[in-house]
């Protein structure tokens, strides 16, 4: 039974919002902020924001396996309070540092010292990056489980409630540290920045403390075996070593075991994310991160391009986020009717027809594509940029033809708005599709992965995401150009319609386990007398198909097998 009935729940449950709602609007005001401050900090050029995004990239691909381990070893409390500490410490120490050379007690001047402080910026913002991952493994992924318990209609509901938290952050988040840094001072928004994460660090610390009280199954979490059996080696270890103190092995060979056991957990942890059954909708979860349609750097910066105004972006971004919350609207209601698989394939075909225009805007009359053109000889010349053009101008799709308009964007009128217009309205209208599919994917992991493994697989998710987002810079930097954008569409295109495929093969999988077990459980006269005739089969006791729970909601319930 769930630890907690739906009445008792409701109050775990909404302090569980109020954190989780804090903890987004600073992620997302820190991401937009960390974006700005790069370029601000390194005017003319995007070498700062190019390594910041390749190293955050690497780093939770590489350590999102080791992340999660540790989450799956630590008591609930001890990591949420952890990667708290520490992501808010970090985004806290990072502003200041912005505040330093905003404020020009660390200038040009003083090479040594800049320089200094633009690898401290990165470097303290890639590890609260790295703590952020950890944060939200911990509540969205771990707590909110435990909290539902086994009422998955329930679980649905609050994992729906998140989103739209989510969604609604990465819309008035950004907007209000715009205001700030447009009617104020950057410096202001930078020490805003810092004074945000320090109040909301406390707040956050108490609100863990009183659900971790309210629900004591957050209390009662199962260690993995295999860590709990590496912390008995290393008990022996330790005893070994202090029983014979002339037989410990050298400094550099203890060093190469730690390594190597590091890179066995590596090896254990992407092994357990394959052997989870729902590992292909996994995979297409993270074909949706190998695209550019979304309103990312490197579309925003092709979009203005286009001579885009900046007020047009910006109620596209408000639009899509509409959109997006829709398609939370829908996820409860279509998964309590159809069931996950249902839900999340119709998201993917949702989110392929809505596309479709940003194909044809490829072909469409305004497109600068054109495979045989010559790379433009293009020169950047940031004086004073305004906030507007600073928010926008962060990422080097290479060929904006003719440098800044005169109409507050960021390049030449093109012939025809027809094909950056069908590109937008694609792009804002799957947002539905994007985020029924991201929902039903995710709720399918915190239905089906082990509570003892929960830690490690999220971790590798969240690996393979970065991946893939890695790849789609790869592919950004080899078409670097403008006139190649329309390659990336396709690609981006064909990308999202692999990951319809793995889901489907994911459809198919559970079906096919579904008939399995159903087979076993009947034998061979039931099933030709219910072939042959169905009302003599209805007077003999049928023993019930053996079907995982995990499948419970997405196979048909019609009797047909």
């Amino acid at each position: 039974p769930s630890p907690c009935c739906s009445g008792c729940s409701g109050s775990p449950r909404r302090l569980l919002y109020a954190l989780f709602c804090l903890s987004s609007w600073g992620d997302r005001m820190w991401t937009f902020a960390v974006g700005v401050y790069l370029v601000q900090i390194s005017p003319g050029s995007l070498s700062l924001t190019a390594v910041y995004g390749l190293s955050c990239s690497l780093g939770v691909f590489s350590l999102g396996s080791a992340i999660g381990n540790l989450i799956d070893r630590s008591p609930r409390l001890l990591a949420a309070r952890t990667s708290l500490v520490m992501q808010n410490g970090l985004v806290s120490v990072c502003a200041v540092i912005v505040c330093l050379i905003l404020s020009g007690l660390v200038t040009a001047q003083a090479a040594a010292a800049f320089e200094a402080a633009k690898v401290l910026v990165v470097a303290t913002a890639l590890l609260a990056q790295l703590a952020s991952v950890a944060s939200k493994i911990c509540v969205s992924k771990d707590w909110i489980v435990a909290i539902c318990g086994s009422d998955k209609e329930l679980l649905a509901t609050a994992t729906a409630h998140l989103r739209r938290i989510d969604l609604s952050c990465q819309v008035l988040a950004p907007l209000l540290f715009g205001m700030v840094t447009t009617f104020v001072s950057p410096l202001a928004s930078a020490i805003t920045v810092a004074c945000w994460n320090l109040v909301s660090m406390c707040v956050e610390w108490t609100l863990l403390g009183h659900i971790y009280a309210s629900v004591p199954r957050l209390a009662e979490k199962n260690q993995p075996a295999e860590a709990a059996q590496q912390d008995a080696d290393v008990l022996v270890e330790d005893a070994n070593d202090d029983a014979a103190p002339a037989a410990a092995p050298a400094a550099d060979s203890r060093l190469r075991t730690r390594i190597v056991g590091q890179i066995r957990d590596q090896v254990a942890g992407w092994q357990l994310y394959f052997r989870q059954p729902v590992f292909c909708a996994g995979l297409a979860l993270s074909s949706l991160y190998l695209t550019v349609l979304g309103f990312d750097n490197v579309t925003t910066g092709y979009v203005y391009s286009q001579a885009v105004p900046a007020a047009v972006l910006s109620g596209c971004l408000a639009v899509s986020a509409v959109f997006g919350l829709l398609g939370t609207l829908l996820f409860p209601a279509l998964r309590s009717r159809f069931g996950l698989l249902s839900s999340g394939q119709t998201g993917f075909v949702l989110q392929a027809l809505s596309l479709l225009p940003c194909v044809l805007s490829v072909f469409a009359p305004g497109s600068p594509f054109d495979l045989t053109a010559a790379p433009p000889v293009q020169q950047i010349n940031v004086t004073q940029p305004q906030f507007t053009e600073l928010m926008l101008f962060t990422f080097d799709v290479g060929g904006a033809a003719g440098g800044n308009g005169t109409d507050g964007s960021g390049g030449d009128r093109p012939s025809s708005y027809a094909s950056v217009a069908l590109l937008l309205a694609g792009i804002v209208v799957s947002r539905t599709g994007l985020w029924l599919a991201d929902l039903s994917i995710t709720q399918l992991f915190l239905e089906t992965v082990p509570e003892r493994e929960r830690g490690r697989v999220y971790g590798v998710q969240e690996s393979l995401n970065q991946l893939l987002d890695l790849a789609k810079f790869g592919l950004v930097a080899a078409l670097p150009l403008v006139t190649q954008f329309g390659l990336l569409v396709c690609l981006s295109y064909a990308a999202i319609c692999c990951g319809g495929c793995l889901h489907l093969l994911q459809i198919f999988r559970s079906r096919s386990r579904s008939r399995t077990d159903s087979a076993d459980s009947r034998s061979l006269t039931k099933r030709l007398l219910t072939a042959c005739c169905p009302s003599s089969a209805a007077s003999l006791p049928v023993n019930p198909p053996l079907q995982s729970p995990m499948y419970l909601d997405t196979i048909p319930t019609d009797g047909a097998v």
